[in-house]
């Protein structure tokens, strides 16, 4: 008599437990193989339909997956448990860009801020904005700064930084009080207005009504009063005074008709 070998169940040989965190790939890594080398047929059931799972982060928790091996005859089975582990993300910060504000204006943070996992969150910035994001600039604000917003959940912080540029109200030039001129015939007028611009631009001065330039030199039929409007301008915002030029009379002596120089005959 003559007894054969009974055909036996593959083997399955795998870890009984498997921790992952969310975002991990589950490689059950199976070693199945059958006694007699016949060839196996591998399932799996349950939480995995494969030996490999790639987690997101919303597989938080404990599963269980069978795994199942058969040749033509037997077959055998295993059962794996897989925890997978909450994988806290970092706030996001969204939205921010390079501002520019001009002194007196009220600048705002605008961000798109968030939490993937849905955890409340700390949010701070820098200074000179208030805690809500806010800051209401002033004269002599001026300048380059490097905001910072930073966002908790109390694990991890996500710190972003945008820069800001207050530029300077623009003003109008000053100009300094002009007094009224009177010369006599015959003299030249020489307007020196005192002009400053608190911005530091060009100005630019402009002179209308009697006179078109800074300076006129009168003759002996000039005699009576003038009105000079000089205007200070910075290219968007000007200053003016308008003045009053006396040209008095000036006697001159008599000539004779022959003399070139005689305008009276």
């Amino acid at each position: 008599v003559i007894v054969g070998a009974g055909n036996k169940a593959p083997i399955i040989e795998c870890e009984e437990e498997i921790v992952v965190e969310e975002g991990d790939l589950v490689d059950l890594n199976c070693n199945i193989y059958d006694p007699e080398a016949e060839n196996v047929i591998v399932s799996y059931s349950g939480w995995m339909s494969s030996s490999k799972k790639q987690t997101d982060f919303d597989d938080e928790g404990v599963y269980t997956v069978l795994v199942k091996a058969s040749d033509q005859e037997q077959s055998s089975s295993v059962e794996v448990t897989v925890e997978v582990k909450e994988q806290n993300r970092a706030p996001v910060i969204e939205g921010l860009e390079d501002l520019t504000a001009m002194e007196t204006e009220t600048v705002v943070i605008q961000a798109d801020i968030s939490d993937l996992d849905g955890d409340s969150l700390e949010i701070t910035y820098s200074d000179p904005f208030d805690e809500d994001g806010v800051w209401s600039t002033k004269d002599g604000d001026s300048g380059s700064y490097e905001v910072v917003v930073s966002a908790s959940d109390g694990k991890e912080t996500t710190i972003e930084t945008f820069s800001l540029t207050v530029t300077d109200v623009n003003t109008a030039p000053v100009m300094e009080r002009l007094l009224d001129v009177v010369v006599d015939e015959g003299d030249t007028v020489r307007l020196d207005p005192d002009v400053t611009d608190p911005e530091g631009d060009d100005v630019l001065l402009i002179y209308s009504g009697w006179m078109t330039t800074s300076s006129k030199t009168t003759d002996f039929n000039d005699e009576g009063e003038y009105s000079v409007t000089i205007t200070a301008s910075d290219g968007e915002l000007e200053s003016k005074q308008t003045i009053k030029v006396t040209v008095q009379d000036k006697n001159r002596p008599p000539c004779f008709c022959l003399d070139p120089e005689c305008s009276n005959c």
